[in-house]
């Protein structure tokens, strides 16, 4: 089920957003090219007017089967209180501006304002703009809108809509907005607004129409003390032939006037909207700067996955190069053929040899074996620090004696008797081992 929700809701987003134009005259409903018409209850009394306007533009969606989608409400000038006036000199906060309209609105409009929500734009120069409309009708066509399955996307009012939409130029001037059966003026100077006025007109002919258009700006150019004279005419698309009328009557008074066509950029209307507050313009900061630090914290969560991914992979790399190396580098010497392994013992032997200190031993067996001894050979071995000695004594005694005499001496110690044999001659021939004491 919440797939095909967000299914719909996804057609409702890329379809072209539905322009609703709703008043006490008609509903009028556009989009991509396609419209529709709707007669509002035009003969409700004054306190239920927005009731039968709702009601008709909730019956309108049904009854022409429009696929729910964005919709960008324009609602009539004639229920429009419009606001414009100087701040006092220095900041002023959102709050404390909001307390200033609200006592403009009261000291204009009374008690009359109890029920009616406002919204207000600082223009780039010049004065504070405001509008207020009545908070049942706002309520009344979101709450059709989303019973209907749509978005409200927008909502604000025919002069700003026309002025949008209108080629009015840069210049200075009165503008007029045609609407059916209301009328809305506002001094342009400076490109800032500087002055607004509404007017209801009663269902009258064309000509009693201009008569009280005409009235209403000589009034406000009188108020403003101002002597421009030149006249930008919008026609809303919601007007009767009135404006042609009003087009003759200015021109007759002296008035230079031109009509405002096709569409394009003009003056730059007040980015006023009744479906985002001041409040709820602040609130979109802090989610727009949210979603930026939520974006950040993600870039910076990527980028500390990617360095701690590429450590991971360096030291998996170095952990290879390790391998490697140690499988190039044997751990002992590669194996010999037998003719050069005799070789290299025969080099080892000698080198061995060397360390032997042969003259401490040979002068030491010299001062120890006497006169009956008589030394036959040597035989060391350098690994064990050990002297093998093959020699002829007269008598055992003789061999002891011999034996005690080297494991007295400085030189060597440990003498061992390891055999003994009968020599061809008189006399006992023997083996003995000694070590010598450089070894300890």
């Amino acid at each position: 089920m919440w797939l095909g929700e967000f299914g719909r809701r996804l057609r409702g987003a890329l379809r072209p957003p539905l322009t609703a134009r709703v008043g006490p005259a008609g509903i009028f409903l556009e989009q991509g090219g396609r419209k529709w018409n709707g007669q509002a209850a035009t003969g409700a009394a004054p306190g239920e007017e927005v009731a039968a306007v709702v009601t008709a533009f909730r019956q309108l969606l049904f009854a022409e089967r429009i696929s729910p989608g964005r919709v960008k409400l324009v609602a009539s000038d004639h229920w429009l209180r419009p606001l414009a006036f100087t701040l006092p000199a220095g900041h002023l906060s959102d709050p404390e501006i909001d307390a200033l309209v609200a006592y403009r609105y009261r000291q204009i409009y009374g008690a009359q304002m109890q029920g009616w929500v406002w919204r207000w734009a600082r223009q780039s120069q010049g004065p504070l703009v405001a509008m207020a409309w009545p908070a049942a009708l706002l309520a009344g066509l979101r709450s059709a809108i989303a019973e209907w399955g749509g978005t409200l996307a927008s909502a604000r009012p025919e002069s700003l809509h026309a002025l949008q939409q209108a080629r009015a130029g840069r210049r200075d001037a009165w503008v007029v907005m045609a609407e059916q059966g209301h009328a809305s003026v506002v001094r342009v100077g400076g490109g800032a607004w500087q002055y607004w006025r509404c007017r209801s007109l009663r269902p009258a002919p064309a000509v009693g129409e201009a008569a009280s258009v005409c009235d209403l700006l000589q009034r406000s150019n009188a108020r403003l003390g101002d002597d421009c004279r030149e006249i930008v005419i919008v026609e809303s698309g919601a007007c009767g032939a009135w404006p042609r009328e009003v087009v003759r009557r200015l021109t007759a008074e002296g008035w230079t006037t031109r009509t405002a066509e096709g569409a394009g950029t003009g003056y730059s209307p007040p980015p006023l909207d009744f479906v985002h507050s001041p409040e709820g313009a602040a609130t979109a900061r802090k989610a727009l700067f949210a979603a930026v630090a939520l974006l950040l914290g993600i870039e910076l969560g990527t980028l500390a996955w990617a360095l701690q991914s590429m450590a991971a992979e360096q030291a998996q790399l170095e952990d290879e190069r390790g391998r490697l190396i140690k499988r190039l580098r044997p751990g002992s010497d590669p194996p010999l053929s037998k003719e050069l392994g005799v070789r290299v013992r025969a080099v080892r032997d000698m080198v061995a040899g060397l360390s032997i200190p042969w003259e401490a031993l040979l002068t030491s067996l010299e001062t120890l074996k006497g006169d009956k001894i008589v030394v036959e050979s040597l035989r060391p071995d350098p690994a064990e620090r050990k002297v093998e000695i093959t020699a002829t004594a007269p008598a055992f005694a003789d061999i002891s004696e011999f034996l005690d005499r080297l494991n007295a001496s400085q030189e060597l110690h440990r003498a061992v008797l390891v055999s003994e044999t009968a020599g061809r001659e008189p006399g006992i021939r023997f083996v003995a081992t000694a070590i010598w004491r450089a070894a300890e």
